[in-house]
C-alpha cells in the first residue's frame, strides 16, 4: 500500500475522460541525459523534447549542411540552440533513429491514441502544450495543460536551413511515412486549442522536434 501510494498517481477529469498521468524521469545512457516522462493511459511518453545528438548526418542534407558551415565536429549551427529546453531538430530519417533503445519515434497511430486520452484532438493541442509565456498566444484558460509541455519550437526549413515559426506552432513527426519524400506529422498552433496534421504530409527533409514514446513495457 505505501509502495501503492508513493507513485503519485494524479488523476484528472477531462472532458468527461477519467485518465491517470504518472510522472517520472529516464536517463538516456548514450550520453547521461535525464528526461521528465509522463504516463497518460497505457502510454508512456517523454515529458521533453529530445537532446540526442545524432552523429550520422542523412546523406541528402550534407551538401545543405556544408553550405551553411555545419560543422561535422561539433554538431548542429548555434541557430538549434535557440532555447535548451526546446530539444534539437532533426530531419524524418535522423527522428527513426534518433530514440534510445526500448523507445521509439511514435506513429500515427501512438499520437492519436494520445490526443483521444486527453479528451480529443479538437482540444489536445492546448491539453498537451505547456503554459510557458514562450508562446505567443494563450491557450483556453478552461483547458488545463495536462504536463506533456509541448514547446512552440518551430522547425527548420531544409532550403534555408533556419527556424522559423518559433514561438508560434511546433511540428513533431510520427513514423509513419506518406511516400518517398512525406512523413505524417503533427502540428500545434499558439492560442489554438486543436492538433492539426496527420493527414498530409511533411517534407522528410524538413527538421523538427521529436518526442519518444516507450516500445516496450519494461521501463
Amino acid at each position: 500500500m505505501t509502495k501503492f501510494i508513493s507513485m503519485l498517481i494524479l488523476v484528472f477529469i477531462c472532458s468527461g475522460n477519467l485518465w491517470a498521468q504518472i510522472t517520472g524521469t529516464f536517463k538516456d545512457k548514450r550520453d547521461g541525459q535525464i528526461y521528465k516522462t509522463i504516463e497518460i493511459g497505457d502510454q508512456l511518453w517523454m515529458a521533453e523534447n529530445l537532446r540526442y545528438r545524432v552523429n550520422n548526418v542523412v546523406e541528402e542534407n550534407v551538401a545543405i549542411q556544408e553550405e551553411v558551415g555545419f560543422d561535422f565536429a561539433q554538431g548542429y549551427p548555434e541557430s538549434d540552440k535557440y532555447k535548451p529546453e526546446f530539444g534539437l531538430y532533426y530531419t524524418w530519417k535522423e527522428a527513426n533513429v534518433a530514440c534510445p533503445a526500448g523507445w521509439k519515434l511514435p506513429s500515427k497511430t501512438d499520437w492519436e491514441k494520445l490526443f483521444e486520452e486527453v479528451g480529443g484532438k479538437e482540444i489536445a493541442g492546448a491539453r498537451l502544450a505547456s503554459r510557458s509565456e514562450i508562446w505567443k498566444e494563450p491557450f483556453d484558460p478552461k483547458i488545463e495543460a495536462c504536463g506533456f509541455n509541448i514547446e512552440p519550437t518551430g522547425y527548420r526549413f531544409y532550403i534555408l536551413y533556419r527556424l522559423w515559426e518559433v514561438g508560434k506552432r511546433s511540428f513533431y513527426w510520427s513514423s509513419t511515412e506518406l511516400h518517398e519524400q512525406s512523413a505524417i506529422g503533427f502540428d500545434f498552433h499558439a492560442g489554438y486549442s486543436e492538433v492539426f496534421g496527420g493527414q498530409l504530409g511533411y517534407r522528410k527533409e524538413n527538421a523538427t522536434s521529436v518526442r519518444c514514446i516507450k516500445s516496450t513495457k519494461e521501463n
